[in-house]
């Protein structure tokens, strides 16, 4: 082969390496952060096969090395090294996932996993203590205070009403989040999404200047079905269905008609007070025809 063609097989390769090292490292990072089973040893063949390519490289890229009509063996080196590094990085990981559940190794990864779920799951068991206090302490206020809508405590009785109102719903939240993580429906990561947000909205839920979000549960992909949906905890296809696609459906998950009810929130010009039968303060929701509302403040959900 003359020094030109072999050259350009030379630089070939070399630019192949740099391509195998970027698809290995992402594969392997995928490797170490999956919690589907299925998926993480789908994750480790890829990786196996991938890693084979670069030890086919590297072959080739030692035969480069050592023959004396290639004279610019620095990339060369440095090609060999960068596959040796990930050479490393598979054994790594495929010494990892080879731990037995039964082994010493395999037991304390299993036990420092459980003490993280169970962080979690005190997590969620405070915060519905804390939201149903709340909610207890609103009552008490809330029976103090007129319903007469013209009396001078009427817009306050509309705020508590809202601030029961969003607290029986992040209870209800709560309270699906933490069957669908005992499940292993919905994932760490998801938790990290929404738990400083689910903090800030019980430490700052009465302060004026306080905006909360309401898409939290949505943007952590976090389907929160209605109160009497017939939801299956276990399956992912309720998971996997977008919020806007389930409330599009124009039947409810039990088959029966739906219909949207739309009332005012404080801040957007509606008049909380309007007759609609409804809580002053509901907002927009899809809910079976064939079941009562479940807007009202009166509705409070029991939180364990």
């Amino acid at each position: 082969m003359s020094g030109r063609k072999k050259q350009a097989e030379i630089d070939k390769v070399l630019k192949k390496v740099v391509e195998g090292v970027e698809v290995f490292e992402e594969i392997l990072e995928k490797v170490y952060s999956s919690s589907n089973i299925n998926q993480k040893e789908k994750y480790e063949s890829d990786s196996k096969r991938e890693i084979k390519k670069l030890q086919r490289y590297r072959d080739q890229l030692k035969s480069w090395i050592t023959d004396k009509e290639v004279k610019d063996k620095g990339p060369l080196i440095e090609a060999r090294k960068k596959i040796e590094i990930q050479m490393e990085a598979f054994r790594s990981c495929e010494k990892e996932t080879k731990i037995k559940a039964y082994s010493k190794e395999g037991l304390q990864l299993r036990s420092m996993k459980e003490d993280g779920k169970d962080n979690v799951r005190r997590w969620i068991r405070s915060c519905l203590d804390q939201l149903q206090s709340q909610v207890d302490a609103f009552d008490v206020d809330l029976a103090t205070l007129s319903p007469d809508p013209n009396s001078e405590d009427f817009s306050k009785r509309c705020e508590l009403e809202l601030w029961v109102e969003r607290n029986n719903f992040h209870c209800h939240a709560l309270e699906v989040i933490l069957r669908l993580y005992d499940n292993e429906r919905i994932s760490d990561e998801q938790i990290d999404m929404i738990r400083g947000l689910v903090d800030e909205y019980i430490e700052n839920r009465t302060d004026p200047d306080y905006n909360e979000n309401e898409a939290l549960y949505e943007e952590a992909n976090i389907h929160i079905p209605e109160k009497g949906e017939n939801f299956d905890y276990d399956s992912p296809h309720d998971l996997e269905m977008a919020p806007n696609e389930r409330n599009a459906l124009p039947f409810s998950t039990d088959g029966s008609p739906t219909t949207t009810i739309t009332t005012g929130l404080p801040g957007t010009g509606a008049n909380p007070s309007a007759s609609s039968g409804l809580n002053p303060s509901s907002s927009s929701s899809t809910l079976p025809s064939s079941s009562p509302s479940s807007s009202s403040p009166s509705s409070s959900s029991s939180s364990s």
